[in-house]
């Protein structure tokens, strides 16, 4: 997988933005079960705009949840905060 360049996109001051950022985690059953609601709780009030910094853990659960909502809204933009160029070849 190469390095995809960050696509320049001006958000808004209107736009809802929520950015995932957590550690790893021990019990992904229940953290999965509650970034479900509450991530589905934003989508409900207009938050569109997600940020996943996509390491091992919470960062990906929220990141697939995420993605599971796309057929409720083709308008979810999942974005990931890739740290450095050589980030994605350490997974």
């Amino acid at each position: 997988m190469g390095y995809i360049p960050y696509l320049e996109r001006k958000i808004t001051m209107t736009e809802r933005v929520c950015c995932f950022i957590g550690h790893r985690i021990n019990k992904p059953i229940k953290i999965l079960q509650l970034l479900i609601l509450h991530i589905n709780e934003l989508m409900q009030i207009g938050y569109t705009h997600f940020i996943s910094g996509m390491t091992s853990g919470a960062d990906i659960l929220s990141a697939q949840v995420v993605g599971s909502f796309r057929h409720k809204n083709k308008n979810l933009i999942l974005e990931a905060a890739i740290p450095y160029r050589n980030k994605l070849n350490t997974h």
